[in-house]
């Protein structure tokens, strides 16, 4: 037996290190000379930062296919009462009529609306989650809101028309 030829030699940090130091250098002196003699246009500067969606995020979320999307059942309900939950700062219970169904839903809007701001209003409903329970209040579906990214505006989806209860969104 004898020892073979390593097929993933060993690196040297050290040199690699060294090795990007050195281009890290030769690239900032190249940029500083042109900066210092040609000034850019304002019109030509470095591209804006992408808008940042919310939340902190930082690039766009992966994109789907329409099965995955076909597969999310948005309905439209009408809130029929809403009150506070009493063990939570965020939480609101609201009872939406959809279509001839009735379903109890949390939603996490407390700060931006009281319930007297959603009884009578029309909204939009992912009905097909699966239930799960909020501060002892099971709810069946989420209401969707827009945001601006430092979460300080909120709307929660409408329609323009009267529009039906349980109709679904396309």
């Amino acid at each position: 037996m004898h020892k073979g030829e390593s097929l993933f030699p060993r690196i040297d940090a050290e040199a690699e290190l060294a090795y990007f130091a050195a281009e890290a250098e030769k690239t900032k002196a190249a940029a500083s000379p042109a900066a210092e003699t040609t000034p850019a246009p304002a019109a030509e500067a470095a591209p804006a930062a992408p808008a940042k969606h919310g939340h902190g995020e930082d690039e766009a979320p992966a994109e789907i296919e329409y099965d995955d999307f076909a597969k999310v059942d948005l309905r439209l309900a009408k809130v029929v009462a809403c009150e506070e939950i009493k063990k939570s700062k965020k939480l609101l219970k609201l009872t939406l009529e959809v279509g001839a169904e009735t379903r109890t839903v949390v939603s996490g809007i407390k700060q931006w609306y009281t319930p007297d701001d959603l009884v009578g209003k029309t909204v939009v409903l992912v009905a097909n989650l699966k239930p799960v329970t909020l501060c002892g209040v099971e709810s069946h579906g989420m209401i969707l809101c827009a945001s601006d990214a430092a979460d300080e505006n909120l709307s929660a989806l409408t329609t323009l028309a009267a529009m039906d209860s349980g109709l679904k969104v396309r």
